[in-house]
């Protein structure tokens, strides 16, 4: 769990938040889909606040908490939650993917490889 702590209180159903608690493991592919849903058509700066804004809502089920809320956030710590956002796709760019060329490798001989001579 990670915690952004934010320069400017706001308010989300009469309480007071002054540090919003995320984690990315807690955000489904059913998250996702309803933030590509609401990003159809956005700009791309608007991409990285919104999944921010799902992430979140993931990671804080039953607060009763909604998209909306988040559109009071002021100053710097628009950009400090959007970043979260752009954080999602840094760490998945982190992770090693799978080979899934089939591009000989440097063990795997490729067909223009000549026999070696024993």
């Amino acid at each position: 769990m990670q915690t952004l702590k934010l320069k400017n209180e706001f308010k989300i159903g009469g309480s007071t938040i002054t540090e919003i608690s995320y984690d990315v493991q807690n955000f489904t592919g059913d998250d996702y889909l309803a933030a590509a849903d609401e990003m159809d058509g956005l700009k791309p700066l608007r991409l990285a606040f919104v999944l921010a804004t799902h992430i979140v809502l993931a990671s804080n089920r039953g607060k009763g908490w909604t998209p909306a809320d988040f559109r009071s956030l002021r100053g710097v710590d628009i950009w400090a939650f959007a970043a979260i956002g752009n954080d999602f796709f840094r760490q998945a760019g982190d992770e090693p993917q799978p080979d899934s060329s089939d591009a000989p490798t440097a063990s795997t001989p490729s067909d223009s490889t000549p026999p070696s001579e024993s």
